[in-house]
């Protein structure tokens, strides 16, 4: 697993897009700049970024801050363990000897913020010559299945990402279009019902109202549009009971509160007492 702290040395311009400024000058201005630098940050903090700035005050201040050696030179990048690092480092767009005082921080944000690892960047000058960025990464939660293709989603159904889904296997796997947004409340529900959370395969969502489980076994499980959770527990007082969860079963209809449907063919059904009932 990669560090949590790094220090980067970002990409630098084009050749010909570099500052030349004399050995001597560079002294001169160096023991010069820091009441400048100072002065030429306090104003631009004021700004807080090129968005706000006509393009004759961003020229002056980009200028200004390569006069007086304020360029970026690094990035100190923290909080990343899963995220591509070349990925990071393209969105950031920072590149060596830019002026670091006209680097826009809210656009560089915006862009972290794509990729799908990063739930939140936070981007910070640190003068004269450092970029620090401290990223929070989505946590994986369920793979999700959605018109042939595969992603990993985080609790709020955000897609992380759809490469090297091996590693992920063991989560959960929901499937549908709108399966990824409701994935946490069903995935919530059948925590609390851990028998049957273990048997699950896969959860499909039905007509964007309600789920189906499909089972380890093959039997599908079809949950209520409502009360869910009630249905869950009816099911597991059965197994209790009746082991119905280890029958060769085609379905588990749970949509009718006071009734329970078993399908063991197309043409055959079967009803089942409910629990406590004397027949």
């Amino acid at each position: 697993m990669p560090p949590l702290s790094q220090r980067l040395v970002v990409p630098p311009v084009e050749p010909e897009a570099r500052p030349r400024t004399s050995r001597l000058r560079r002294r001169i201005l160096w023991g010069l700049g820091g009441v400048a630098a100072a002065a030429l940050a306090a104003g631009f903090v004021l700004l807080d970024g090129v968005r706000h700035v006509n393009d004759a005050s961003f020229l002056a201040v980009a200028q200004a801050s390569q006069l007086f050696g304020l360029t970026v030179q690094e990035v100190h990048l923290s909080g990343r363990r899963q995220a591509d690092q070349r990925l990071v480092i393209a969105a950031l767009g920072a590149r060596r000897d830019d002026p670091i005082l006209t680097f826009d921080l809210t656009a560089a944000r915006e862009r972290l913020e794509s990729v799908g690892w990063v739930r939140t960047a936070n981007i910070a000058r640190r003068l004269p010559s450092t970029i620090e960025v401290k990223l929070e990464e989505r946590e994986p939660f369920a793979l999700w299945q959605n018109r042939g293709e595969l992603r990993l989603i985080d609790r709020e159904g955000v897609v992380i990402t759809g490469q090297d889904l091996g590693r992920y296997a063991r989560l959960p796997m929901v499937v549908g279009d709108d399966a990824a947004k409701h994935a946490a409340a069903l995935l919530d529900l059948l925590s609390n019902q851990p028998a049957v959370q273990a048997r699950v395969e896969a959860a499909v969502r039905v007509g964007g109202r309600r789920w189906n489980l499909r089972l380890h076994n093959g039997v599908d499980v079809l949950l209520p549009e409502l009360e869910a959770a009630q249905a869950l527990q009816r099911l597991v007082l059965l197994d209790a009971e009746q082991k119905i969860l280890e029958r060769e079963l085609l379905v588990i209809d749970l949509r009718v509160s006071d009734r329970l449907i078993l399908r063991l063919a197309p043409d055959e059904v079967i009803r089942v007492r409910e629990p406590g009932q004397n027949t």
